[in-house]
């Protein structure tokens, strides 16, 4: 818990217990959105580098190495 939240709990009680749970909950709100925010970035980033063949052919031909053991 960031140091702001916790002033911000233990600044309130009684009544106000209520606006402390609408602050936690959008909080959560918040966090949830910068979350999804990062995955689909970070999926567009992905998908951007497998378009680019950022993955080798794995379904071509096997390639021997040369016989070595001369």
């Amino acid at each position: 818990m960031s140091a702001d939240l916790q002033w911000f709990k233990s600044s309130y009680s009684g009544d106000q217990g209520k606006c402390l749970r609408n602050s936690a909950a959008m909080t959560d709100s918040v966090n949830a959105a910068l979350e999804g925010a990062i995955k689909r970035r970070k999926r567009a980033s992905f998908l951007g580098w497998l378009a680019e063949g950022g993955l080798p052919d794995l379904t071509g031909p096997i390639e021997r190495p040369a016989d070595t053991r001369k």
